[in-house]
């Protein structure tokens, strides 16, 4: 168990160095050594800290499926945060939302989680200027197509959501409560 906690703490370090192209691989090799000896709150931890160099890497999809591990072995408001988060960044606000509520449940006095849950409840009406920021992560083919029909002004806003959902059916669907 000790080699297990030397390699987080030597991920810890390559990822306050920025490296976490390497800080990922150190945290694999300490997960597949946990695994052998069954430990679920460190095995989380470290899914949560690989979760955490996906999302600096912008590969948000597999940060996503690292953050559902860490859940799947403790989901406690850390892990839940970090969830939210990566769908903040995969630009589903429904998820998102359903997990910061989570984890508000199990720390009802944080801050940080409050104030994320008021980003994600804000709508694409009163703050396009962050789907714009969410959406300039994306390839830039969908996100130049998805940036150029974002409304200037209110009243085209009926227009844009119909064009989304014609264009993107399958992120409206992932967001219809947000675009409503």
């Amino acid at each position: 168990m000790e080699q297990v906690e030397d390699l987080k703490n030597k991920g810890n370090l390559l990822f306050k160095e920025r490296n976490y192209q390497e800080a990922v691989q150190t945290y694999k090799k300490a997960i597949a050594q946990c695994n052998l000896n069954n430990n679920n709150d460190l095995l989380a931890k470290l899914h949560h800290n690989c979760s955490l160099c996906f999302s600096e890497l912008q590969q948000h999809e597999l940060a996503y499926i690292y953050s559902k591990k860490a859940i799947k072995l403790n989901e406690n408001d850390f892990n839940l945060m970090r969830q939210g988060n990566c769908l903040l960044n995969l630009l589903k606000f429904n998820e998102a939302s359903k997990c910061f509520k989570k984890a508000l449940k199990l720390n009802p006095k944080s801050k940080a989680i409050q104030e994320k849950l008021k980003q994600t409840t804000v709508t694409i009406y009163e703050n396009p200027n962050l789907i714009k920021t969410q959406m300039s992560k994306f390839p830039n083919g969908i996100m130049s197509t998805m940036l150029s029909m974002l409304p200037i002004n209110k009243s085209k806003i009926p227009d844009f959501v119909e064009e989304f959902k014609r264009k993107f059916p399958l992120l409206y669907k992932d967001n219809e409560d947000f675009l409503q």
